[in-house]
């Protein structure tokens, strides 16, 4: 099996457990707390990685040359990213949800990852895309996948930060004080 099959599937296979994933975890109850953020996400990964596979196509930006390295990076920050993604959720349990909902017995939970992080998951998943990105061996193809999905997942940082402040009020502040929101020790 060839490099880019590697990552091909990895990357296909990421996919795969992340929609059918959260085909099981849409079944909750909307509560008008997501502000579009979900739609928002999803379309910008359509968006982003349609356009960065055509700029590759299109072949500006090319870097076939190191091809070998940036399969193997990317290949390998596909799988942490979604080990760190799969971790987040698996800690969270049923408090996991793809929209932005509080549950009626939530819990802020502050163990595992989320002792350093508040959005591991989210981590995970930008790794993962920053992966998919470098995968496609074009230094413009990487901006374009990655930064627009950076983009989308800060703005549902917000929307889910503001759900958590108004839900657990001093809690959640203090937890705040305790933790960064995406990256270790630095935000």
């Amino acid at each position: 099996m060839s490099l880019v099959q590697v990552y091909t599937f990895v990357c296909v296979l990421w996919f795969a457990t992340e929609f059918v994933g959260t085909r099981f975890a849409t079944g909750i109850r909307a509560q008008g707390l997501d502000r579009a953020s979900l739609g928002a996400i999803w379309i910008t990964l359509l968006l982003s990685i349609l356009a960065g596979s055509i700029v590759r196509k299109l072949g500006f930006g090319d870097w076939h040359r190191h091809e070998r390295v940036l399969l193997v990076a990317a290949t390998s920050l596909v799988v942490v990213g979604g080990a760190i993604r799969l971790t987040a959720i698996l800690t969270l349990k049923k408090f996991f949800t793809v929209r932005v909902t509080i549950l009626s017995d939530h819990r802020l939970i502050q163990r595992g990852l989320y002792t350093q992080v508040r959005h591991p998951s989210y981590l995970g998943a930008l790794i993962a895309f920053f992966g998919v990105g470098l995968g496609m061996c074009n230094w413009l193809s990487l901006p374009i996948v990655f930064l627009p999905i950076l983009g989308v997942f800060l703005y549902r940082i917000r929307v889910e930060e503001r759900a958590l402040q108004q839900h657990f009020r001093e809690e959640y502040e203090a937890y705040c004080r305790s933790t960064k929101r995406l990256v270790p020790w630095l935000y």
